[in-house]
């Protein structure tokens, strides 16, 4: 999987934690609070500061992890207009998430363990 420099990073799963040093410094990256994640947070600020773009978010909608990222969705676009892909991580592309993402240029999905990436740079597939 290779990441562009406008990818933004949503994770969902509570122990996505355990990845952060993968995308944090290269990417901004969203993180669902759990213990786990919020502890890896804390880690990285303590070290290096926010200079990595980490921001742990409390699910607003927790019926499903589907649901929070269309209620997130909005929030993601206005602090990163300029996002050309999501790589999500604990939300698969239902219907429902991509309803929701075409009212933003919609592109294309391409399915990765655990989640998605949505490119809307790309033209859509038909």
């Amino acid at each position: 999987m290779s990441f562009l420099s406008d990818d933004v990073v949503l994770a969902f799963a509570p122990d996505f934690g355990e990845r952060l040093s993968e995308f944090a410094g290269l990417h901004p990256v969203w993180l669902c609070q759990s213990p786990a994640n919020r502890e890896a947070a804390e880690r990285l600020w303590a070290k290096d500061g926010h200079a990595h773009q980490v921001t742990v978010f409390t699910r607003a909608d927790m019926t499903s992890p589907e649901n929070a990222f269309i209620s997130l969705l909005d929030t993601i676009d206005q602090h990163h207009p300029a996002w050309r892909r999501l790589s999500v991580f604990g939300c698969q592309a239902t219907p429902a998430v991509r309803d929701a993402l075409a009212d933003y240029g919609g592109g294309t999905f391409e399915e990765i363990a655990g989640g998605f990436i949505v490119d809307r740079d790309a033209p859509a597939l038909g």
